[in-house]
């Protein structure tokens, strides 16, 4: 019934009239607009030999309807990708799976035998980051992307801590990625190496919860590993603490300091009906 209802809905789609595309009214892309492409039964996804295809033509008239009526929904205009870059990018990608076997190595020198990964602390960096813009009035997905990639660049130097930082001088973060962004579209190197260098350097509120929230993290982590018999870990949690800029993020510490990491599971339990 699904794929009768699909087929019904896709045959009722209609390319706009020639004097409507000539006039350029809104009425006809509206109406277009109303159709969304996810009614669209999907094509099988191509295979490598098959790149360059043409895509569905009633997604594609979709689309280019919505952008007459409300402009294009991201900046700038879609530049065709080489297959050399596409395989760039797959790279790119290989490489960032090493985070998730890479350690936070800071931890051990507290104790933490098997300490959590840099992907472990980069998702949960980009989840505070976007909770803290939230409430400081600034761009969410914004602060996100910065703490998404704020320490993707480990996966070529490692994670020093500071007492390491004492002996070694290792690349900037911004050098790291312009290497690793090296043969990806131009027009995605740049946003990498733009975000990359404005984390690195910028003053935006932004910046700042995307800063707060790799603070925030840890002293998060330090209190969990506190709470399962860590305790040398109180320095992390008072020197997180300290570095936090935002009002929003010295009272999230503040709230997090006087829970324990088990308040969420314990305030969930004791709610009417759970």
């Amino acid at each position: 019934m699904a794929r009768q209802a699909t087929r019904h809905h896709l045959a009722s789609v209609r390319p706009l009239s020639d004097s409507a595309a000539a006039n350029g009214t809104a009425a006809a892309a509206l109406s277009l607009m109303a159709r969304s492409p996810g009614d669209i039964e999907p094509r099988a996804a191509p295979s490598s030999a098959s790149r360059g295809a043409s895509p569905c033509p009633q997604s594609a008239q979709w689309y280019q309807a919505r952008r007459k009526v409300t402009g294009p929904s991201t900046p700038g205009r879609k530049e065709p990708v080489e297959d050399a870059e596409i395989d760039a990018t797959a790279r790119l990608i290989y490489e960032t799976g090493l985070l998730k076997l890479s350690k936070r190595t800071g931890w051990w020198l507290c104790g933490v035998k098997d300490p959590e990964s840099i992907a472990e602390h980069s998702f949960r960096t980009a989840i505070i980051a976007g909770l803290l813009a939230g409430m400081e009035g600034a761009d969410p997905a914004r602060a996100t992307m910065y703490a998404v990639w704020h320490d993707s660049q480990e996966t070529r130097v490692g994670d020093i801590p500071y007492l390491g930082r004492r002996y070694l001088q290792a690349a900037t973060n911004e050098q790291v990625t312009r290497d690793q962004t090296t043969g990806l579209p131009a027009v995605l190197a740049s946003q990498l190496r733009d975000l990359v260098h404005e984390y690195e350097n910028g003053d935006s509120p932004e910046v700042h919860c995307a800063h707060d929230a790799d603070k925030l993290d840890c002293l998060f982590q330090a209190i969990e590993y506190r709470d399962t018999g860590h305790q040398n870990v109180a320095g992390w949690i008072e020197t997180s603490r300290t570095r936090l800029r935002t009002k929003t993020a010295q009272r999230l510490a503040d709230a997090a300091i006087a829970m324990t990491s088990q308040d969420w599971h314990n305030a969930v339990m004791n709610q009417p009906g759970q």
